[in-house]
């Protein structure tokens, strides 16, 4: 608890810190010496736990740390080093922790440059995102007291808006069909890809035995990823296991496609059983498919898209399709997703309105 003792020519307030008696300055009025000394043994109690020290670790130092603490695929880790490599260490790799400043991460942002000059809005948007995440961890370890790259009120905005992506692509149930008709032996991967939402890295790592046809359930438990310009098999996006209905009316299409392949096998792959190659396949299967189909251009990417779409025409709710998609949050995919379920709600405001007219009548 603070106190308050008069010295010459007014006050200081007194309080006790790491078991120490502690002084502020002088004040002429009692009440401002009061105040003063209750305030810094607040902010000292709210760093107690920090050890001054630790602070003086090198943001160089510290990613490493924070890049061994993580849990995440090969792929979003060699991101992280790059955007380390590139565009943060250049810059902070040897200022203390306890260095970093507001001021100077807002001029490193407006002037960010990598090895080939000034780089676009989403990279300055990766990079800056990625030193707050680690300074938040150093926070959450208290090493640091405060994150220097947040306001007070633990903003960050000053980061610019990365830039939008396109938008989705959805097929109705009978463009998928004809485009998987147009993909011949690839049919049952496109018709697969466009009712599940499965991602290409992990529906090119389905074994035989992850699919269950009689029961319509796939285990979703590994992904293909480029790493380093290599294909490196690791677990899925969101490093979760998962399970994936899919309608049974695909169930004989897939056991006829795992025909003469061993349960280790993978479900789809070359005709020497290697993985499928994604700039391999758009070019000789899906391009020339889609052509074919009479239907305008697509992506692989663009059967997530229409996975959704499909599914929340058939009644899916947001949670049934963050599960789905293997999304790590039902905000993400409403994020992504927005406009179906607008849809989706006017859809059952209609039945509602519908229901009380109905209703109506019998009053």
């Amino acid at each position: 608890m603070a106190w308050v003792e008069k010295r010459p020519g007014g006050y200081i307030g007194r309080y006790r810190l790491d078991g120490r008696a502690k002084s502020t300055t002088v004040f002429k009025r009692k009440r401002d010496a009061t105040e003063a000394a209750e305030e810094a043994e607040r902010q000292g109690k709210l760093g107690e736990h920090i050890d001054r020290r630790k602070g003086r670790i090198t943001v160089e130092e510290w990613s490493q740390r924070w890049l061994d603490s993580l849990h995440v695929s090969p792929k979003t880790r060699s991101t992280y080093e790059e955007l380390l490599s590139s565009l943060i260490l250049p810059t902070w790799g040897r200022v203390p922790l306890n260095q970093v400043s507001l001021s100077e991460v807002k001029k490193w942002v407006a002037n960010m440059e990598g090895p080939r000059g000034p780089v676009s809005a989403s990279r300055k948007h990766a990079a800056s995102s990625q030193l707050v995440r680690m300074l938040d961890a150093a926070v959450d370890e208290w090493i640091i007291l405060n994150n220097p790259a947040r306001t007070a009120s633990g903003k960050a905005n000053y980061r610019p808006s990365p830039k939008r992506h396109k938008a989705h692509r959805y097929l109705s149930h009978a463009e998928l069909e004809a485009l998987a008709l147009a993909a011949g032996d690839h049919g049952a991967m496109i018709r697969l890809a466009g009712l599940t939402g499965l991602r290409w890295g992990e529906i090119t790592a389905l074994r035989v035995r992850d699919v269950d046809s009689l029961h319509g359930r796939i285990t979703v438990e590994r992904a293909f990823s480029i790493v380093g310009g290599k294909k490196v098999l690791g677990p899925p996006k969101t490093h979760e296991r998962r399970t994936v209905t899919f309608p049974r009316s695909l169930g004989e299409q897939l056991t006829a496609q795992a025909a003469g392949r061993g349960k280790n096998d993978l479900l789809f792959s070359t005709r020497t059983g290697e993985p499928l190659d994604n700039a391999n396949f758009s070019k000789q299967i899906l391009t020339q498919a889609w052509k074919m189909a009479g239907i305008d251009r697509l992506t692989f990417h663009d059967l997530r898209h229409t996975a959704a779409s499909l599914a929340v025409q058939a009644g899916g709710n947001v949670k049934t399709v963050q599960n789905m998609l293997g999304h790590a949050s039902a905000t993400m995919t409403l994020d992504t997703y927005a406009g179906l379920f607008e849809t989706d709600a006017q859809a059952l405001a209609d039945k509602m309105d519908a229901a009380r007219s109905a209703a109506m009548v019998t009053v």
